[in-house]
């Protein structure tokens, strides 16, 4: 049915239930469960938005009854971050539709499309208000269980709002939500809800994490070709943190997310107020009592974003000399670290950081930063930090030391498991000695990750060279004598297939293995091969650095392209759960592989494929797959026994 048939037939059903009042002038979008229309109220002389549920529908008494469950699940709440129910319209078995607040603006979907990734700043400005009404919601027992941009929308005036509580779950009601039963939008799914488990309000705080790191990075972090991979990363927990994919992030807010988007909901945020409270620390942290203009945003959303990041970068500079003129050194140190994030070149800033490294002062700041510089020491400067350069796979988690868990770049050597102790004497390697084991953390933690992330730059290779004086208003000190140390590395790389880029050198698995003379400092390396997946790594020269390092890639998933004849269910290898195949449609089922010193670019799977309404009949198929690659089946279970 052709669009203005279906707003023709809307306005008939309206006109049936309230005569004129309702006058259809759009179609706004058109969802799994129901069509929204831009509408008319002349009785009110207003604009409103009703939704209507899909005819097909509206016989089923579920959807029926899980339709109108949105409508009282919002009425009840009484907050500006959410969209007001105005009424509802029905007629039996016929006709069923939602009278609600008309927003005159862009969904958050729409302005992400044209502006992503954008300043954290922006993105925690912009859902503060939401995360506020989601927690009036989860207060009343409701679980939105859809967070995704295109159900929060932005109005003319800046002002964002939350809608569609079409699949909301009522905590009392055991009726619309059964075990295991799926519902809601694969990529901003939490993982018990991947996995269809019981949820609670921890599954909404997982979803906005999602929804903040694509605002963010431009990214959804959970990558995948077929929605059973999506499903599959999210379970695993398999995401990049977010300052790896784009820096200007930052450490501080990346570690937000990281909060927000914890696999077991017991190490979550677990409330929407507790996120609210913590993105507004970070707002007042690095602007002070300004805020982005989230009305410049939607009136240009292409350009603002950047706009805003020069502005920010300038501010924050401006409020960290402030701070360290007060002698405030724990207010000067994140914001240098922000200013370094945005605009890693800076050497201003880095000279900052040196000077207070330099300043006696240091000693009476609370250094409550320590703890955390601690475990960054650690596991994100140390010698090795991974960041995946693969938009399609799933990536690495930092903070693991296990050397059996299956990650997609595997660096052995005694360095992938430091120890605080490590972490102090990769301090000194940098170069930054204070006598004060506690203070040279702090301080040589922040200036690695200043000095690794101006690789990324057209800024000299130096690390040390960096840290000049930019001009006379440097601080006194502030220079560092470059360092002419090397250490011989060689450089085990698996697959032999595999080259691996030391900064602007590329150089294949043989030349690897013999090995380069490499300058005491930060290197960025980047491992790739034919069919593996890529990834990135910053490795910290210094005189007791390993000279042998040996990087293991990970291949990429093999896909097998399968049509059956029947309705079907296939297992893989009769050691993983059936995955349903509808006839005749073409279903891509996705092979891993694993690490490339354990498996070899290519394998024998079996299939074992049976008619889904009658198990009896089935049949094996033994498929060879290669690693980025489609083999191609097509089975006949009519003829099977």
């Amino acid at each position: 049915m052709s669009e203005a048939s279906v707003r023709s037939k809307a306005q008939r059903s309206l006109q049936t239930l309230r005569g004129e009042r309702y006058e259809v002038i759009e179609q706004l979008g058109k969802g799994g469960m129901a069509t929204v229309f831009r509408c008319n109220d002349a009785k009110l002389n207003r604009p409103v938005a009703i939704k209507i549920l899909h005819q097909h529908l509206i016989g089923e008494p579920r959807h029926h009854s899980r339709f109108l469950r949105e409508a009282e699940s919002i009425a009840r709440l009484d907050h500006p971050g959410i969209v007001d129910i105005y009424d509802i319209l029905e007629i039996e078995a016929e006709f069923l539709a939602i009278v609600m607040e008309y927003i005159d603006g862009p969904s958050l979907a729409e302005i992400i499309e044209s502006s992503a990734p954008i300043p954290p700043e922006l993105a925690a400005t912009t859902l503060v208000p939401v995360l506020d009404a989601l927690h009036t919601a989860h207060e009343q027992g409701i679980i939105h269980r859809d967070i995704k941009p295109g159900n929060i929308l932005l109005d003319t005036t800046g002002k964002s709002r939350l809608t569609d509580f079409g699949i909301a779950h009522v905590a009392d009601d055991s009726v619309l939500t059964k075990p295991g039963s799926l519902i809601g939008s694969p990529a901003f799914m939490s993982p018990e809800m991947a996995e269809s488990n019981p949820v609670d309000r921890r599954a909404d705080i997982f979803s906005m994490g999602i929804v903040v790191y694509l605002m963010v990075t431009g990214e959804t972090p959970f990558a995948g070709k077929t929605a059973p991979t999506v499903l599959r990363n999210i379970a695993d927990g398999r995401c990049e943190r977010a300052d790896l994919v784009r820096g200007a992030v930052g450490r501080h807010f990346a570690d937000i997310l990281g909060e927000l988007m914890e696999t077991d909901p017991n190490d979550r945020l677990d409330s929407a107020r507790l996120v609210s409270a913590r993105f507004t620390e970070f707002l007042e942290q690095t602007m002070g009592d300004d805020r982005p203009d989230i009305k410049r945003w939607i009136s240009n959303p292409k350009a603002y974003p950047s706009a805003l990041e020069s502005e920010l970068s300038e501010q924050i500079l401006q409020r960290a000399k402030d701070a360290i003129e007060r002698g405030d050194h724990h207010q000067a140190l994140p914001l240098l670290e922000r200013r370094i994030a945005i605009d890693p070149a800076d050497r201003h800033a880095t000279a900052l950081l040196h000077r207070l490294h330099d300043d006696p002062r240091w000693w009476s700041a609370k250094l409550v930063a320590v703890t955390a510089t601690l475990l960054l020491a650690a596991v994100a400067v140390g010698y090795i930090s991974l960041g995946n350069t693969d938009d399609t796979e799933s990536a690495m988690d930092e903070t693991a030391t296990d050397p059996e868990s299956e990650y997609p770049l595997q660096v052995e050597s005694r360095s992938l498991h430091p120890t605080a102790h490590d972490g102090i004497r990769w301090a000194s390697l940098a170069g930054h000695h204070t006598g004060d084991e506690t203070k040279d953390i702090a301080i040589s933690t922040t200036l690695a990750i200043a000095e690794g992330r101006g690789e990324e730059t057209n800024s000299p290779a130096n690390p040390d060279e960096r840290l000049e004086p930019a001009d006379e208003t440097l601080p006194d000190g502030a220079a560092q004598q470059a360092v002419e140390d090397t250490k011989h590395v060689q450089f085990r790389v698996i697959p032999a297939s595999a080259t691996l880029a030391i900064g602007d050198i590329e150089l294949d698995a043989m030349q690897a293995a013999r090995g380069a003379e490499l300058p005491h400092g930060v290197h960025r390396l980047i491992a790739r091969g034919p069919g593996a997946k890529s990834y990135q790594q910053r490795l910290i020269v210094g005189p007791e650095t390993s000279g042998d390092q040996t990087i293991v890639l990970y291949w990429k998933d093999g896909y097998i392209r399968l049509v059956v004849d029947r309705d079907a269910l296939v297992w893989i290898d009769d050691d993983t759960g059936p995955t349903s195949v509808d006839a005749g449609d073409d279903h891509l089922l996705a092979i891993p592989f694993g690490r490339a010193d354990r498996v070899s670019n290519e394998r024998e799977v079996e299939l074992r494929i049976a008619a889904r309404d009658d198990l009896q009949r089935s049949t094996r198929k033994t498929v060879r797959v290669r690693p980025e690659t489609e083999t191609p089946i097509a089975v006949t279970l009519h003829e099977e026994r």
